[in-house]
């Protein structure tokens, strides 16, 4: 067995094939949020809806919502990953309903002139990779200013709260084409009054008679509901629901995995 140390992001054709099973549940969770609370004028124009997909990864999910008659962007910073993506799009046949371009999702230039989109979602706690609430606010800024009028933003996110915080695991595997992926990730909260979880991830890969694992380490910042709560606002957004992945109402958590519907605030 080969022992690697890596980022398993480097690899989009394994990541695709973990992250790949749920995928229609999952868009049909987001095709939901997006009926119940996106109500902009775009939207009743009779045209596809447009949507965006900041960390859109593999494209996994900006393929699926294709077969909803949904044209989509997806905006990514690895350059290997949206490559993937076209690829993948292309093998599907809906390469003409999903664009993929490589860009920090602070900036999203390559999404201009492509919109405005009627629905933005970033799930599965992607967003937590910004490193700062600086960052976090410049890509709420961003993303709001590509939104239609009265469209909405569904983000995933884990709400921390300290003092309850303990080390947890959690184990994927799935299959697909003869390659056989399993991952353990196990998180470390934050010590000291930092806000950085620590993740560590060992992902087990058999392809081809082959056995690899490939070994990783990365952050992901933590806040608090208050936390959340004040960087959407500093970011002239509020919160207009709370989700499950289903598109389900959800009562607000301090702690715990939801989706938090985006709206631009009102100007007073």
């Amino acid at each position: 067995m080969t022992h690697i140390q890596q980022d398993f992001y480097d690899d989009p054709a394994i990541y695709d094939v973990l992250h790949s099973p749920d995928t229609a549940e999952e868009v049909a969770g987001l095709v939901s949020t997006y009926r119940r609370f996106s109500r902009g004028p775009m939207k009743r124009m009779g045209r596809m809806p447009r949507w965006l997909e900041p960390a859109s990864g593999s494209g996994r999910y900006c393929i699926e919502a294709a077969g909803h008659e949904i044209r989509s962007v997806g905006v990514d910073l690895s350059e290997a990953m949206t490559a993937y993506a076209r690829e993948r799009a292309r093998a599907m046949g809906v390469a003409r309903r999903c664009a993929f371009v490589a860009e920090d999702i602070q900036e999203m230039r390559g999404a201009e002139g492509r919109g405005p989109f009627d629905f933005a979602f970033c799930p599965i706690n992607s967003i937590r990779h910004l490193p700062s609430d600086a960052a976090m606010v410049r890509h709420l800024v961003r993303v709001r200013e590509l939104l239609a009028p009265d469209a909405v933003y569904a983000v995933g996110i884990s709400l921390s709260k300290p003092e309850w915080e303990m080390p947890s695991e959690d184990v994927w595997e799935a299959s697909r084409d003869g390659v056989h992926v399993k991952q353990v990730v196990q998180y470390v909260p934050p010590v000291d009054g930092s806000r950085v979880e620590k993740v560590f991830s060992v992902m087990h890969v058999n392809a081809d008679g082959r056995s690899r694992t490939i070994e990783s380490a990365y952050d992901l910042r933590t806040y608090t509901l208050g936390q959340w709560h004040a960087i959407t606002k500093r970011a002239g957004m509020e919160i207009v629901a709370t989700v499950n992945e289903e598109g389900e109402d959800l009562d607000v958590r301090e702690l715990g995995y939801q989706v938090s519907v985006l709206a631009e605030a009102p100007r007073h």
